[in-house]
């Protein structure tokens, strides 16, 4: 899984899900995926600018 140009739709729900969960509950569900899954979401939220009332 890799990022090229811009994050995939998948991807930007993954990060905005994570964004909006309590930071215990996103440890933890982050903890269960691996590492390649975690470094892609991660850049995906350090891109995300701003999140439209529809996407939340």
């Amino acid at each position: 899984m890799s990022i090229t140009g811009s994050v995939s739709d998948g991807v930007r729900k993954a990060a905005i899900l994570l964004m909006s969960l309590d930071e215990d509950d996103a440890a933890s569900l982050l903890a269960k995926l691996p590492r390649s899954y975690v470094e892609t979401v991660s850049i995906a939220i350090a891109q995300l600018d701003t999140i439209s009332g529809r996407d939340q």
